[in-house]
């Protein structure tokens, strides 16, 4: 039974970890700049689940910096923010890497880190009780 809290323990502490990763990427962000740029493409992945196929369409995002650098790169997030290519979109970056970049007005980031975090924390506590009181 023991070995079931240490697991839980390491699941939890790796959604924490995951989730203050996110959080930090989000604060850079949010202290990022505002561009608006065009949506050249959406790149389509399918992952199978137990439940079927999932299909995710991330946008390929070309802009500007205020510096005047060109960037192309695809979001890390499956969110286009219901754009079509060739429209323009918004986007924030960040001033020190402008490839790290989310669309303007996505919440993802923000719903990553409260989920991983929420998780993270609970696994962690389980895990804890599990181990100290076995």
């Amino acid at each position: 039974m023991v070995i079931w809290g240490y697991l839980f323990v390491v699941a939890g502490a790796a959604g924490v970890l995951a989730a203050g990763v996110l959080a930090r990427r989000e604060r850079r962000l949010t202290r990022g700049f505002a561009a608006t740029g065009q949506l050249v493409a959406i790149e389509v992945d399918q992952k199978t689940t137990k439940s079927g196929i999932s299909t995710y369409r991330y946008p390929v995002i070309r802009f500007h910096t205020a510096d005047g650098r060109e960037v192309q790169a695809r979001s890390p997030y499956a969110d286009a923010g219901g754009k079509a290519v060739g429209e323009s979109i918004d986007v924030v970056y960040s001033p020190q890497d402008p490839a790290e970049f989310r669309v303007a007005g996505s919440s993802l980031g923000l719903v990553g880190v409260a989920a991983f975090g929420t998780a993270g924390a609970v696994l962690l506590l389980i895990g804890l009780l599990f181990v100290t009181y076995a």
